[in-house]
């Protein structure tokens, strides 16, 4: 499933926010969207993957500006 802008960025900063704890993470979310608890929401692994591609944008950015 395609997540909106508006969730990705909700998932990426509940994951920091409650210590890298995936299940937080999608507790959070199923708050938060109003999702019934046998839901879709984004599993260990798409949370992992956003976690590095969150990483892998902010370190190419600083990289940016040190040139």
């Amino acid at each position: 499933m395609l997540w909106s802008r508006q969730q990705w960025a909700f998932t990426v900063e509940a994951y920091f926010s409650n210590d890298r704890s995936v299940v937080a993470v999608q507790r959070a979310f199923r708050r938060h969207f109003d999702i019934p608890p046998r839901g879709h929401v984004p599993d260990r692994k798409c949370d992992l993957m956003e976690d590095d591609a969150f990483r892998a944008m902010g370190m190419s950015l600083k990289q940016g500006k040190d040139l």
